[in-house]
């Protein structure tokens, strides 16, 4: 699969412009956490939907992750700080750290601020697919009673339908008209996911770079108008 990314020249003092001059130093509220936050979703969040068919009876589990290197954990905890929900945990080897939301009540708080937000600052990749399919299928599981989950089969079929056409079994990728929106924060929380900071080897050459797949190709498009 094809690889793009952004150009590396004038790059690097774009970015300095831009942040030295929007973002306040220790300083965030939170519409403005919020956008960051859809940015950094849009990079590194990741939504699931389980199908437990233990006892004879299929149980749906939603599930939102993030997964950072362990070094990162305190980003994951400043998350959970300003979201109010949610738990961290570590891998048996101590090298990553996730940041987890299941209860269905919490996501469902989450999913609605987001929506809020999301008219104003958008999630810009498929995992905007994703999103509108894990709270599609959460709403349906959320407005079913206990008995109705496990004997109905019209409500198996709609959140399995869900369920196999996210992430890697998705097979549409076309957002919808005017879907990407960049705005400040959200390229800032999107470059702490993606992007990447270092020196040329041989010349010491500052560059700054964000490798996408082909499917996300509108998205460094959509970035390199923000900056010009």
């Amino acid at each position: 699969m094809g690889m793009h990314k952004l150009p590396l020249n004038k790059i690097f003092k774009c970015i300095v412009k831009y942040y030295s001059n929007k973002i306040e130093k220790n300083k965030i509220n939170n519409s403005q956490f919020i956008e960051w936050f859809v940015g950094f979703t849009d990079g590194e969040g990741n939504f699931t939907i389980g199908l437990d068919k233990r006892n004879q009876k299929n149980n749906f589990n939603f599930r939102f992750m993030i997964g950072l290197h362990i070094d990162d954990k305190p980003l994951l905890e400043f998350i959970l700080f300003n979201l109010g929900c949610g738990y961290i945990i570590d891998n048996k080897d101590k090298t990553a750290s996730y940041f987890i939301i299941t209860n269905p009540d919490h996501l469902k708080n989450i999913l609605f601020l987001l929506r809020t937000i999301l008219d104003s600052f958008t999630l810009n990749t498929s995992k905007y697919l994703d999103f509108i399919n894990f709270k599609k299928a959460l709403l349906i599981k959320l407005s079913h009673s206990v008995q109705q989950k496990y004997n109905n089969q019209l409500y198996t079929k709609k959140i399995l339908d869900l369920k196999n056409n996210m992430n890697n079994k998705c097979s549409v990728f076309t957002l919808p008209n005017n879907q990407i929106k960049i705005t400040n924060y959200w390229l800032l929380g999107f470059i702490e996911a993606e992007g990447s900071f270092y020196f040329r080897r041989n010349t010491l050459t500052p560059v700054f770079s964000l490798t996408l797949t082909n499917i996300k190709k509108p998205i460094i498009e959509a970035i390199i108008n923000f900056l010009k």
